[in-house]
């Protein structure tokens, strides 16, 4: 199963001194793959014109134990599209906090998840069309 991780991009900020690095998700991942955990895949706007993702290469090639965190990334397209469809990349979302970012995320994915369930009428959209990665809706 993928696991679609939601939260606030700023530790920091959001959790004062409780946890020592960026990202809650991030950190989840790193102790994820610590733990003997299978397959980390992440997700970055790859293809963003408008912000570039320099500030986020660190994080692309982080290391656990001297191996690679991700063993996959997915290009999302641009930062916009990122956030809205960041939380249907996988089938489940484990809503980790709010900040302005993970409330974004989690709005658009259920908006999204509707539109591609047909909750809305006149709306007809494949979640492969959206994006090629999309697992929400798929079991």
């Amino acid at each position: 199963m993928r696991l679609s991780l939601i939260g606030p991009g700023d530790i920091k900020f959001h959790y004062n001194k409780l946890l020592p690095n960026r990202g809650i998700s991030l950190e989840i991942a790193k102790l994820y793959k610590k733990k003997g955990g299978k397959k980390v895949i992440g997700a970055f706007p790859k293809s963003d014109k408008t912000f570039g993702i320099e500030h986020l290469k660190q994080y692309i090639n982080e290391k656990v134990e001297g191996k690679s965190l991700f063993d996959e990334i997915i290009d999302s397209g641009d930062w916009f599209k990122h956030d809205l469809i960041k939380g249907l990349l996988g089938q489940a979302v484990l809503y980790l906090g709010s900040s302005p970012g993970a409330d974004g995320e989690r709005h658009y994915a259920v908006y999204l998840y509707k539109l591609i369930q047909r909750f809305k009428d006149g709306i007809e959209i494949s979640a492969k069309r959206i994006h090629p990665e999309i697992k929400a809706g798929n079991n």
